[in-house]
């Protein structure tokens, strides 16, 4: 909660919500609570972990259990004096207006690399929201949509190399790229499901993959039938019938294999 992002948005939060927005609800807030009152004796305690004495570890657990969220900072069945967690939650909560919407999505995009990864004295850090699992899905989406195109320049810079024809690899891509909405509109066809993920489109690691194999046997055997066939009809015939023969057993075996899984 040390970020200024965080800290702006908790100012702005429902005053109800503010105390879980800024300390939010762990074991070290219960830990090390802020004693209330300016005497010797303090009249209350506030579980923020702003505390400058940590309470025995008995004292902890039953204040948990007395405030009953024992069970959403432990795992269940979790725990006693005696014996350690290997896991501990921490929650955070706030409440704001849909008019907030962008910043909240500024928010997460602040706080989200800060808690991705992160490890302390040890311990890998962990986080879950609903609203931001979206987001993260996108990114590694995006993370793997830039490795595709990766992927594609460089089956165009082999494809270049291995057929000779600039204008042949440019249109050998653009047939597998359009195999991708061509199969959509047949799984709507047969399915009647008419909307998919975003993640299906990653089969196009797939679709370039076995497609540009599919390039090189034809382009081998065409390159090979000019030793048999000086006619270009009969070199066209006897290239589809040895390259469509081959493509169609790896093709087919791989979409059944697919299709089973």
């Amino acid at each position: 909660t040390a970020l200024p992002s965080w800290r702006a948005f908790c100012q702005d939060s429902a005053q109800s919500m503010k105390p879980l927005c800024e300390y939010g609800l762990s074991v070290a807030n219960y830990g090390v609570p802020s004693l209330n009152g300016t005497g010797l004796i303090p009249n209350g305690m506030r579980y923020d972990g702003g505390g400058s004495s940590p309470l025995m570890v008995g004292a902890v657990l039953r204040a948990l259990k007395d405030s009953g969220v024992e069970q959403q900072v432990f795992p269940k069945g979790c725990c006693t004096e005696a014996e350690g967690a290997r896991q501990l939650r921490s929650y955070f909560r706030f409440e704001f207006s849909k008019d907030r919407t962008q910043d909240w999505n500024n928010l997460a995009q602040s706080v989200m690399p800060y808690l991705r990864d992160k490890v302390v004295a040890g311990a890998k850090v962990s986080f879950f929201s609903a609203p931001w699992r979206m987001m993260e899905v996108m990114d590694l989406i995006w993370g793997d949509v830039a490795l595709a195109m990766g992927s594609i320049v460089f089956v165009f810079v082999y494809l270049v190399f291995h057929t000779s024809g600039f204008l042949l690899s440019i249109g050998s891509l653009l047939v597998m790229l359009l195999s991708v909405p061509m199969s959509f509109i047949l799984f709507v066809w047969m399915s009647g499901v008419e909307s998919t993920s975003l993640a299906s489109l990653l089969s196009i690691y797939l679709v370039v993959g076995l497609g540009s194999d599919v390039v090189f046997v034809y382009t081998d055997l065409w390159k090979e039938s000019k030793f048999l066939h000086l006619d270009v009809e009969q070199r066209v015939l006897w290239t589809l019938a040895h390259a469509g023969k081959a493509s169609l057993a790896t093709t087919a075996t791989t979409s059944v294999s697919f299709f089973a899984n």
